[in-house]
């Protein structure tokens, strides 16, 4: 891993101010993620060790925004093999007349340009992106205290174009898997699930019937949330969030929370989210 001054890091792995020998978060550029088109290429945590633990698998915390189509922008005027912008990643490659669906990996045309820097106190990823009527900055930044075993990431986006910009966000938290019969704890209420979801529940709990599952659903109303994760881990939105959902395979445990914005020509909008490790 590489400890490196500010200046742009694009391809490197850093480690977030604050880390210590005994609590250790990494972040690394965007170029890494396996999946392109669809998360942000700003940056990823890739890593988070807490007492000699590593608590992340795969693409670690991947911010996506857009996933149902929400912040991508000119999809529906584009033709089969015409572009559209998609924010946090670049002008993509419309293949076919079927609704926006993540799943579909889109060529990407043109990936938007990523300034990505170790700071004095945090990482920062910063992206700017001009496509027609759409323009925006896109920035995160990581930070981390090994005192309190806690990362914190905060987002914001300015709206540089001439049209409004609507669009969810959400981190897939790619977490180590989790196996049948454990507990995920959340403080807010829980419908019934379907049997598909393979997961059951109570006020309070969500178990796991089988290791591979998967439940969203949206709330009456955007609220507060917490999710508690059995190996100790603590995730806090410190925006309102509009939908749950809950993945897990073989391969990983991922509770996902969206939080939902329109920002005007000339606005800038702010949110962020706290992870704490044991």
């Amino acid at each position: 891993m590489l400890l490196l001054a500010a200046g742009n890091l694009l391809g490197a792995s850093v480690a977030c101010p604050g880390s210590d020998s005994v609590f250790r978060v990494a972040v690394d550029s965007g170029e890494t993620l396996s999946q392109p088109s669809r998360f942000d290429r700003l940056a990823t945590v890739s890593s988070v060790v807490s007492g000699g633990v590593e608590f992340l698998v795969g693409d670690g915390l991947a911010d996506e925004i857009g996933l149902d189509g929400n912040g991508v922008c000119g999809y529906a005027e584009a033709p089969p093999g015409g572009f559209f912008l998609k924010i946090g990643v670049g002008l993509l490659q419309r293949g076919d007349d079927k609704a926006y669906d993540y799943h579909i990996a889109y060529p990407v045309h043109t990936p938007f340009p990523v300034q990505f820097t170790r700071e004095d106190g945090y990482v920062q990823a910063v992206q700017r992106g001009e496509w027609k009527e759409y323009g925006y900055r896109y920035q995160k930044r990581y930070f981390c205290s090994a005192e309190e075993r806690s990362l914190r990431i905060e987002y914001e986006l300015q709206n540089k174009g001439l049209k409004p910009l609507t669009f969810n966000h959400y981190n897939h938290n790619f977490f180590k898997p989790l196996h049948t019969g454990d507990i995920v704890r959340v403080n807010f209420p829980l419908p019934v699930p379907p049997r598909y979801t393979n997961m059951a529940a109570k006020p309070g709990e969500i178990r796991l019937l089988r290791q591979d599952g998967y439940w969203s659903f949206e709330f009456p109303a955007e609220r507060s949330a917490v999710i508690r994760l059995p190996n100790g881990v603590r995730i806090e939105p410190q925006t309102p969030v509009f939908r749950f959902a809950l993945y897990s395979a073989p391969e990983c445990i991922s509770p996902e929370l969206f939080t939902r914005f329109t920002c005007q020509p000339g606005e800038t909008i702010r949110w962020s989210c706290r992870w704490s490790f044991p």
